[in-house]
């Protein structure tokens, strides 16, 4: 029965994948129309399937960028996402549109503090700032004041609760699984989400939670739930199921050494290990003391399970550079 609902799960996630596909490669024809929808699957944790059609339609969009400022230059939101996601995807774009949110003083127009989520849009897309920008430096502590204004006052729950959530963690400083895991009942809750888009974020991050819990139990170690979620924030996609293990597997190894330096051992025992270590020769063990010797063969037990996992990618050569 068990095996039926995961095949019947699965082929429900490959079709809405498809389905979120199709609107996603529509959107390409008017990109600017469709910077929400790549926002939303962004933010919900689906985008992996999709990089290269959202490569392809940021890409048109950089092009015609400066026209899509002129065209929407009173949309707060929209010109903020823009910015945003094009600079998340690594393209150069200017601050100098963030001039016209100021009025002939110099300060950020009266009119903006009444917009709550052009205001969200501006706060996340001050986090993409570099060094000199300080109109953008200026645009994040004015989000930052109007934003907990509004908390504090505003009646809608679902905006405080947004609010309050990204002021704590803003898009560029937080674990993409988790704040998947939120998107997800935050979106659900506006009237205009996309019911498919929904449905399919759901069912992926429950069959995503499955593989990871799998991947668990394969490579159970004392702290490694703690290191494989570290893994999990940079590599959360499911084809980098061996990339996880991997890692998670070297810094349980890196994070036992850890402690047999700073804690356990002492400098003779220690230039013993170091002398072992650099040689990577297994018949050195029998000079290690005992507790050590058998952290030397784990250690190295570990390097040829890695190098046995990825030989059949045709990577071995990678294992040498590891073990340096």
């Amino acid at each position: 029965m068990l095996w039926i609902m995961t095949v019947k799960y699965r082929s429900a996630h490959e079709k809405l994948k498809q389905e979120a596909r199709k609107r996603i490669i529509a959107g390409i024809e008017d990109p600017s129309k469709n910077l929400d929808l790549i926002d939303r699957i962004q933010r919900l944790g689906v985008s992996y399937p999709f990089e290269e059609e959202i490569k392809e339609l940021l890409e048109k969009m950089h092009r015609n960028f400066d026209a899509f400022i002129k065209d929407n230059v009173d949309d707060l939101h929209q010109i903020l996402l823009c910015f945003r996601l094009l600079r998340q995807q690594g393209y150069k774009v200017s601050c100098e549109m963030f001039s016209s949110f100021k009025d002939d003083e110099g300060k950020f127009k009266e009119s903006l503090t009444e917009d709550g989520e052009g205001l969200l849009s501006l706060y996340e897309a001050t986090h993409l700032r570099i060094h000199g920008e300080d109109i953008l430096e200026n645009a994040f502590s004015f989000s930052v004041a109007q934003l907990k204004s509004i908390a504090m006052n505003n009646a809608s729950m679902l905006l405080t609760r947004q609010i309050n959530h990204a002021l704590r963690f803003p898009i560029q400083r937080t674990i993409p699984r988790l704040v998947a895991r939120f998107y997800i009942s935050m979106y659900q809750k506006k009237p205009s989400h996309n019911p498919p888009v929904l449905k399919f974020s759901k069912l992926d991050f429950n069959i995503l939670q499955k593989q990871y819990q799998k991947e668990l139990r394969q490579i159970s170690r004392d702290r490694i739930v703690e290191l494989y979620f570290w893994m999990m924030q940079i590599y959360f996609e499911p084809r980098y199921a061996l990339g996880r293990a991997i890692v998670s597997k070297a810094m349980a190894m890196a994070s036992i050494q850890d402690d047999i330096y700073n804690a356990y051992g002492t400098p003779e025992e220690l230039k013993l290990l170091t002398e072992a270590i650099q040689r990577w020769d297994p018949d050195m063990a029998n000079q290690l003391p005992g507790y050590i010797k058998n952290f030397f063969r784990v250690l190295l037990d570990v390097y040829n399970e890695i190098g046995d996992a990825i030989a059949a990618e045709g990577k071995l050569y990678k294992v040498q550079y590891a073990k340096e």
